[in-house]
């Protein structure tokens, strides 16, 4: 099984390489400023889950504390991309408040964008909650939007909340887990279940509405014809919106997306814990059925070694 496991690894990271850049902070900064240097800011994630585990969290969060001194020191044009999950949203005693709090004041004092990004298992609206308490304390903080969360109504009347605020905000149209798959399918609402189907109307719908209020937006998407053909459908869209695709996407249209001058940004993960990224974000078909085999393998393998060290 282990051989089996090691095999399905190495196909799936031959195929997601190239939306990876290495294992170490230095990968990231070199990927990121050869991006630069042809005039294309960045999001840089690190792929580190935290487990629950205190030790991983604080891990993490002085990670990203050298990313933003990194950053701010070297003067790229890069934000940076947290999950709540990595520094410590599960721990007891507002772990996860004390450490956004230290983030927060390391970003202020180099003016660095920082995403909250949405994840499996996570309260949507939690989410939110605690976006808007974090936002209010720097408003650099943007926050990621699934526009097919079957919670996006509840999660923009959150926001909303507070007419006078203007947010940071990224809105996506993947999934993230099956759930919302489901979710959509209302045969109660076929208008939504019909706009859900239909990528750019779906995005066209939102950021018309954000747009009006006054906020900022950013577009996550991964499929490079459907940014062209949403940067062309209005010319407010191309004048205010920031269209970030994942590394990797080809040459010709990082061209075009330029000779068009199209705002575009580039999201760089780096890491060890590529499995659950390349599932939630580039795998799909029957990739996505081995990687996926290949988290829930290693999983299993992690449950027995545990029992027997356990039992030793």
């Amino acid at each position: 099984m282990s051989e089996q496991n090691t095999f399905i690894k190495g196909l799936v990271f031959r195929l997601v390489k190239k939306h990876i850049a290495g294992a170490t902070l230095n990968s990231a900064f070199k990927t990121t400023k050869a991006l630069e240097n042809k005039g294309i800011p960045t999001t840089i994630t690190f792929l580190n889950e935290c487990d629950n585990d205190a030790i991983k969290a604080r891990y993490n969060v002085n990670l990203y504390i050298q990313l933003i001194k990194q950053i701010s020191r070297l003067n790229l044009k890069s934000s940076i991309s947290i999950r709540l999950s990595q520094i410590g949203l599960k721990l007891p005693n507002n772990v996860i408040d004390k450490n956004m709090e230290e983030l927060i004041n390391v970003a202020k004092n180099s003016g660095i964008i920082m995403w909250i990004e949405s994840e499996n298992g996570i309260d949507f609206n939690s989410m939110i909650e605690k976006y808007q308490n974090y936002s209010s304390i720097y408003n650099k903080i943007g926050i990621e939007l699934p526009l097919r969360n079957s919670k996006i109504e509840e999660a923009l009347t959150l926001l909303e909340k507070n007419s006078d605020s203007k947010y940071l905000l990224k809105l996506t149209t993947y999934f993230y887990g099956n759930e919302e798959k489901k979710d959509i399918k209302t045969k109660e609402n076929p208008r939504k279940e019909k706009l859900y189907k239909n990528t750019l109307e779906l995005y066209s719908f939102y950021i018309d509405k954000l747009l009006n209020k006054g906020h900022s937006i950013f577009i996550l998407e991964h499929d490079e014809k459907t940014v062209y053909k949403l940067a062309e459908l209005k010319s407010s869209y191309k004048k205010n919106l920031i269209f970030e695709l994942p590394l990797g996407y080809s040459k010709k249209w990082q061209s075009k997306f330029i000779k068009r001058k199209i705002n575009i940004s580039v999201y760089v993960p780096y890491g060890k814990d590529w499995v659950s990224y390349a599932i939630n974000n580039l795998t799909e078909g029957r990739i996505r059925e081995l990687a996926i085999s290949l988290l829930e393998g290693s999983k299993k393998k992690g449950n027995v070694n545990g029992e027997k060290s356990s039992k030793n």
